[in-house]
């Protein structure tokens, strides 16, 4: 993988995982099955990184090109629980498609504010402007952030809610010597919520002992098809039966019944249906 495919993955947010002196891109194969691709010159696999993280394969693209150029109206910035995209020296009318796009990327749920950047002139100086950088303080287009659940809030709770508002009266300022100019600058912060980092199988130890319970846990293997359990405890604490997938979890409720559906007769595999590992992704095992 070149260095700027590397930089575009992490523009489009899209994790790069080391593999030896190289990176490779976690996606589903044609047949349905997770793989790793590594060579982002190629158009198939292009197509499925672009597939798997839903953005067009023009984007992706353009991200990946060696000679990529930023757009000089827009930053993007960072952090731990937030990240900020701002777009100077635009249009009300352009900053639509923008926004819908910044939030159709977001891969997790999220709250989200607008602020607005303006420029305002002297009522007595017309040559006398001042820009006022966007800042959620004293121009925020919400009063507070708006949570973003799923792909069906985007247009309704921020797109539509902004149409229909009249974005200057957003604006606070003295009004008696400056009056506004044009509405010029956009900045959108999206808060991240915070989550915390996932057990490990060995911190279970500290649970069983805090909570009083017996944890076992099964893992699925995906090319063969198999499950095994590799941990079990033998105690006098209540149970609790976990099957385990890449940081994904499903809950076994009925470990007898799984047993005697599944188990050999022979050894201690087990043989698990695909359905039953695609509903191992809607959990995740967090502390």
């Amino acid at each position: 993988m070149f260095a700027w495919e590397l930089e575009g993955l992490k523009r489009l947010k899209i994790e790069a995982i080391r593999w030896g002196s190289s990176y490779r891109v976690k996606v589903r194969g044609k047949t349905g099955k997770i793989v790793y691709v590594s060579n982002l010159s190629r158009p198939s696999d292009r197509k499925l990184v672009a597939k798997q993280y839903g953005i067009s394969e023009d984007k992706l693209s353009t991200h990946l090109s060696s000679d990529y150029k930023a757009d000089p109206k827009y930053r993007f910035y960072s952090g731990n629980h937030m990240e900020t995209h701002i777009y100077e020296n635009i249009q009300p009318g352009e900053f639509y498609d923008k926004l819908e796009n910044v939030l159709n990327c977001q891969q997790k749920a999220s709250k989200v504010n607008i602020a607005i950047g303006y420029i305002l002139i002297s009522k007595s100086d017309h040559t006398d402007e001042s820009y006022f950088y966007p800042n959620t303080a004293n121009a925020s287009v919400f009063d507070k952030p708006v949570a973003i659940n799923s792909k069906g809030d985007i247009r309704k709770k921020i797109i539509s809610e902004i149409r229909a508002m009249e974005l200057a009266d957003r604006l606070k300022y003295t009004k008696s010597g400056y009056q506004r100019k044009a509405i010029v600058g956009f900045k959108i912060c999206i808060y991240h919520r915070a989550m915390l980092s996932p057990l490990d199988i060995l911190q279970f130890d500290d649970l069983e002992e805090y909570f009083k319970l017996a944890i076992n846990v099964y893992t699925h293997d995906i090319e063969s098809g198999k499950t095994e359990r590799i941990r079990q405890l033998e105690n006098n604490y209540d149970t609790i039966n976990i099957l385990s997938h890449e940081k994904h979890a499903l809950y076994i409720k009925d470990i007898d019944m799984f047993l005697s559906k599944y188990q050999c007769p022979k050894c201690e595999w087990f043989s698990l249906p695909q359905r039953s590992y695609e509903t191992t992704r809607k959990i995740n095992v967090r502390g």
